[in-house]
């Protein structure tokens, strides 16, 4: 059975065969239905496109917020960055978790914000080493 074919059309063929003495305007009333469904997208869509709305890189927006619920539930509704390309490239972020690489693309996708960080003990060493020689204390 190809997927193009009308759903409408394989309605005889998928109901059982006592429906045709028993119950012809339940089978007409299937027909009609699908007729209907695929007159607005409903069926033919849907079941057509399964795939790609598993797809993050491919989905429509409207499936994004399921997503989003599945993995990014510890991150608030409102970050700034593109919610299709966070959800992508999360996975990187989970790996790198700690690191200052991390820190930078959390701080970057929350307030599109750079970070520096500061690290004493550099500045304690940049301290006792002077103008090349080693300070004594």
């Amino acid at each position: 059975m190809a997927t193009d074919n009308k759903s409408s059309i394989l309605v005889d063929e998928l109901l059982p065969e006592f429906l045709d003495t028993e119950g012809p305007k339940f089978k007409a009333f299937m027909r009609a239905y699908y007729e209907w469904l695929e007159t607005t997208n409903q069926i033919t869509d849907r079941s057509k496109n399964l795939l790609k709305y598993g797809d993050i890189d491919t989905t429509d927006d409207e499936f994004i917020k399921y997503f989003q619920r599945e993995v990014l539930s510890d991150f608030p509704e409102n970050v700034l960055a593109d919610k299709a390309l966070l959800i992508s490239r999360i996975k990187d972020l989970y790996r790198s978790k700690g690191s200052e690489q991390a820190y930078k693309m959390l701080f970057r996708i929350l307030y599109d914000d750079e970070v520096e960080f500061y690290y004493p003990k550099m500045i304690f060493l940049e301290y006792l080493m002077v103008d090349g020689h080693r300070k004594n204390l």
